[in-house]
């Protein structure tokens, strides 16, 4: 059995005859024994009636003649754009102005692109020069490469003991 909601849904379509054959069977069912449904469709069956006996309001002469007028005014009214506006701004012209910018935007990230890879290289040498040296400096047995003072030891105001003689300390 067919729900009241599917019916009411599809009751625009079974007037105009949109509806399959099978479905259409199960709504007329529906219809017979659902009185609120039936009562929907005749409903609906009497707005298109009234909506095809209605002819329309016609306007008089008097009202067109005032409406176009007012519609030249309003037109005329309006500043015209210079003849350039008119061939610079179609949508051909857009299409490439966009087409153009894309083009140069592509042209920068290429020229930044090497820039930007010797930079990171570069960043990346110094940064394993640095390992390097503090490896080294960690590792170090014959000089001591902190100044033995207390302030020098002192981490958020602990002492601490640094190490030393770590082997790999970084991990390299």
């Amino acid at each position: 059995m067919i729900s009241c909601h599917e019916v009411r849904s599809c009751l625009a379509q079974l007037q105009d005859n949109e509806v399959e054959k099978g479905l259409r069977i199960r709504i007329e069912e529906h219809i017979e024994q659902c009185s609120a449904c039936l009562n929907q469709f005749k409903g609906l069956e009497e707005v298109w009636d009234l909506l095809d006996d209605y002819r329309g309001v016609e306007p008089s002469a008097e009202f067109n003649l005032a409406f176009w007028a007012a519609a030249k005014e309003i037109q005329y009214s309006r500043p015209t754009l210079p003849r350039w506006h008119a061939i610079f701004w179609n949508d051909n012209w857009k299409i490439a102005a966009l087409a153009g910018s894309m083009a140069a935007l592509l042209i920068v990230f290429v020229g930044i692109l090497p820039y930007y890879t010797n930079y990171n290289n570069d960043l990346d040498k110094f940064d394993n020069q640095l390992l390097q040296e503090v490896a080294r400096l960690v590792t170090a047995d014959d000089e001591d490469p902190l100044p033995n003072n207390d302030a020098s030891q002192r981490i958020n105001g602990e002492k601490r003991d640094l190490p030393r003689n770590i082997t790999n300390p970084l991990g390299l």
